[in-house]
């Protein structure tokens, strides 16, 4: 994003990065987990809850919260985390029971 250059990067080049990292350690453990427990469910659920408890603490940080607004944007808020993270989270989680790790990081 930089220019294909390690001088010209910038934080969102960081961010990136590190978000690349830890999706690579991530899709590891959760085959393990998964692979272990047989719960996909569960595991999804947990980081659910625990990324949106975050999320929401560091809003109340680093945003200006206006509660209206919030309440407004109530539907879009639950459509996009329960589709497009809920369920694609728990998808990924069960596919990686009956898959290597490799194959559904590709997928």
């Amino acid at each position: 994003m930089g220019g294909a250059s390690f001088t010209s990067l910038v934080w969102g080049d960081f961010v990136c990065l590190l978000s690349a990292v830890i999706y690579a350690v991530s899709v590891p453990l959760v085959s393990r987990y998964v692979l272990t427990y047989g719960r996909p469910a569960q595991l999804t659920c947990l980081q659910f809850f625990t990324c949106g408890a975050i999320c929401i603490v560091l809003a109340l940080v680093f945003e200006p919260v206006d509660l209206s607004k919030i309440v407004k944007a109530w539907p879009e808020l639950l459509m996009v985390g329960i589709v497009s993270k809920g369920i694609a989270y728990f998808l990924m989680a069960f596919a990686q029971q009956h898959t290597s790790a490799t194959a559904t990081s590709i997928l």
